[in-house]
Order: C-alpha cells, then sequence, then structure tokens
C-alpha cells in the first residue's frame, strides 16, 4: 500500500459499529491495495494515511468481501464503516443452524 507522511497524503478511517450486532464474534479484516491495514472488532477503527491517487479499500470477513475503488487527493479524509450483515443466504442456510453473513463498507 502506498503510504506517504501525514502532510501529503490522505487520511483514511475505518470504523465497525459498536457491539449488539448480529455477526460480532466475526473479525473483519481492511485491505488496502491487497496489504492487510487491520483487524477490527466491534467497536474499533483503525487510520492509515494514503498517498493520492486511485486505491482499492477491501473488508474481508473471512468468508466474504467488499471492495470499493476511491480517489484521494492530499488533504482529503475518507470515512468508511465495515459491518457484518445478513443476506439471503443468512436466511436460507439459517434454518440448517447457521449461514454466512456479508460484509459491507460504506463511506460516511
Amino acid at each position: 500500500m502506498p503510504t506517504v507522511d501525514s502532510g501529503s497524503g490522505a487520511r483514511l478511517l475505518v470504523r465497525r459499529p459498536p457491539p449488539g450486532g448480529l455477526g460480532d464474534l466475526y473479525p473483519i479484516s481492511i485491505f488496502v491495495d491487497g496489504e492487510r491495514v487491520a483487524r477490527l472488532m466491534p467497536g474499533e477503527s483503525a487510520s492509515s494515511t494514503l498517498a493520492p491517487g486511485r486505491r482499492r479499500v477491501r473488508a474481508h470477513n473471512t468468508l466474504l468481501s467488499r471492495t470499493v475503488e476511491v480517489d484521494v487527493a492530499a488533504g482529503d479524509d475518507l470515512h468508511l464503516v465495515a459491518a457484518n450483515a445478513p443476506s439471503w443466504w443468512t436466511t436460507l442456510l439459517g434454518f440448517l443452524g447457521s449461514g454466512p453473513l456479508k460484509v459491507t463498507l460504506t463511506r460516511e
């Protein structure tokens, strides 16, 4: 991941909502341009300084992932929320005992 000193880069902040939701037991790993920068549990956050340009931010919950591409410029603040959420698979396979949770990665 291209990182730079904080004076010439963009700031990325990724957070997980506080405990109390479905999937709290499962960590979400955050990757920027293929490099893991954080492993978040509910209520945790992580920040990183990025070089300006097009970046791929990916959240992965050990089974499924979500990727967003963002263009950042020097001085930008990019805030994202990563969370586990139910999907139709969760409901369908829940009848068998458990179903996969999708991971979401949304801009704040």
